[in-house]
């Protein structure tokens, strides 16, 4: 009898409260997050949304966006302790969230964001988004092979401009915000809110792959010369999402701003001085190693072998300390 009085209770309050526009995030696989912070034109343009605030079921990370994207996760840890709430912790290989291929996922216009924590990088490009960056559109962590020296730097391709790069390493253990645009003319990217590198030009729409979106991994066309077969992101990720058209700088700096991020007056540039390749000094690669003993990523055997060839070559040269 008491359960039938709160039903009656319940029910028309709920509806009263709809009735005054009430946003209710009810738990649920389907439920579109709907966050009073975000204009509500930032929200209907988002297609794909992994919140990881709570532990996956089945191998499964629901869509907040309410368009069903789930995602499967294969050898992805949850970790409680994410920027926001939980995150999907990546391993350094075989480790990634595949989405089945829609139109959705086939957007003409995009934004791609999330929040992301690594200390590790090395030659191999790891992919954040990836589906086929030669035709679709991937956003990666750098990496470092023959002329092209883009280890631990945020890198933008969406098949249709020359790839965008920002000028910032990202792998320094601390939580970033990042995110790429392509308005069908310019191709941007962002690091905690603000716009970095130089964007690419050409007018084009993204072209249409029957790929799966892949988080995490490149899983279109990874290149074994690059060292790319089964190489992961080897991090955090949090609050990743999808828009099916080009943000503007303001939204990007509402949307960091809305999920926690404090915006600096500018984003640091590299400084006067440091190498016009960027490659890691001896000191960035000990700590690399060391983040990557901490966490338990390679034993006190391996620690000590890529110690000594850091101190072997200071500068980088010879054997790669971290490949």
């Amino acid at each position: 009898m008491k359960s039938k009085y709160i039903r009656q209770i319940t029910a028309p309050f709920l509806a009263f409260l709809c009735g005054f526009g009430f946003a209710l995030d009810l738990p649920g696989a389907d439920t579109p997050i709907k966050s009073a912070s975000l204009p509500p034109e930032i929200q209907k343009s988002l297609v794909l949304y992994f919140d990881f605030n709570g532990e996956p079921l089945d191998g499964k990370v629901a869509d907040r966006s309410g368009h069903g994207n789930d995602g499967l996760l294969v050898n992805v840890a949850f970790n409680k302790d994410g920027h926001q709430g939980g995150a999907a912790k990546f391993a350094l290989n075989d480790s990634y969230i595949t989405v089945p291929n829609n139109e959705d996922l086939n957007p003409r216009q995009v934004t791609l964001a999330a929040w992301i924590k690594t200390s590790y990088s090395d030659k191999v490009w790891r992919r954040i988004f990836d589906k086929c960056y030669s035709k679709g559109f991937a956003l990666s962590e750098g990496g470092d092979q023959k002329q092209w020296h883009h280890q631990g730097m945020l890198e933008w391709e969406t098949g249709v401009v020359a790839n965008s790069l920002s000028p910032q390493r990202l792998d320094d253990g601390q939580w970033h915000h990042v995110a790429a645009t392509y308005d069908g003319m310019d191709a941007k990217i962002y690091l905690d809110g603000w716009t970095v590198g130089k964007p690419g030009h050409k007018t084009g729409e993204i072209h249409h792959t029957d790929y799966d979106l892949t988080i995490g991994s490149n899983r279109s066309n990874p290149d074994g010369a690059f060292g790319e077969i089964g190489a992961s992101f080897n991090g955090l990720m949090d609050d990743v999402m999808m828009f099916n058209r080009a943000l503007s700088e303001d939204e990007i700096q509402t949307l960091f701003r809305a999920q926690g991020g404090a915006l600096a007056d500018q984003v640091a540039q590299p400084a006067p001085g440091a190498d016009s390749q960027n490659k890691p000094t001896a000191t960035d690669r000990l700590k690399q190693v060391k983040a990557l003993f901490d966490q338990g990523l390679i034993n006190k055997e391996e620690y000590d072998k890529k110690v000594k060839e850091i101190h072997s070559h200071p500068t980088g040269n010879g054997k790669k300390a971290l490949a």
